[in-house]
């Protein structure tokens, strides 16, 4: 099972850090220049790698990733996650649809790959920290033109946060621990609400359509 970031612009020296779930391997398709990569197991870092465009990690065993631009230049890196063994194309066909196109596959004898990317954001829209009280909070309003959101939980804070619908409780909805990143592919709105005993400050940042 394989899932992707998406293609993410990170500024000189940023840091991302994005929740893989159990994964085995990570595959670096697209990136401007240099990366540093970490490698987290139950919030610990286990590995450390500088790596570059093209560059495929494999038998690992992490749940989360940390992205840092090493570049000297705004670096556009779009990575592949998962479980088992992964062994890239040697011609990396990337095949791009949108909303609407049909995608047919018809699956031969062999070893068969494809990456689709479908309506990846135009454009980034950085939005105010918000702070999450003991009721649901909007972290992100809905929009037409909305495509993503990242929410990302400080290392420091004392608790995390539970995110979903307006119905979200401290029981119910997905929770983001501290010093964790999760990212919603979604028009509609976003609530949140404090996991613990505190408030919550969490940073956002959403992707959208061009307009």
């Amino acid at each position: 099972m394989s899932a992707g970031t998406g293609s993410i612009a990170l500024a000189v020296g940023q840091k991302l850090k994005v929740p893989t779930g159990v994964a085995n391997y990570l595959y670096l398709y697209e990136a401007d220049g240099l990366i540093e990569v970490q490698l987290f197991k139950n919030n610990k870092v286990i590995e450390t790698h500088n790596v570059s465009r093209l560059t495929n990690l494999p038998k690992k065993d992490f749940d989360l990733i940390q992205i840092k631009n090493l570049h000297t230049e705004e670096n556009t890196i779009r990575a592949f996650y998962g479980t088992g063994d992964y062994d890239p194309p040697a011609d990396r066909t990337e095949v791009t649809v949108n909303d609407t196109t049909p995608l047919r596959v018809d699956v031969v004898d062999g070893q068969f790959y494809i990456d689709a990317v479908i309506a990846p954001p135009d454009e980034f829209e950085a939005l105010a920290d918000v702070t999450v009280t003991n009721s649901a909070t909007l972290v992100s309003a809905a929009g037409a033109n909305k495509k993503y959101t990242y929410i990302e939980v400080p290392e420091d804070a004392d608790t995390g946060v539970r995110v979903g619908d307006a119905t979200v409780t401290t029981s119910k909805g997905l929770k983001i621990n501290p010093g964790q990143t999760a990212e919603f592919y979604n028009a509609g709105a976003l609530y949140a609400i404090r996991a613990g005993a505190t408030n919550v400050t969490v940073s956002r940042m959403n992707g959208n359509k061009a307009v």
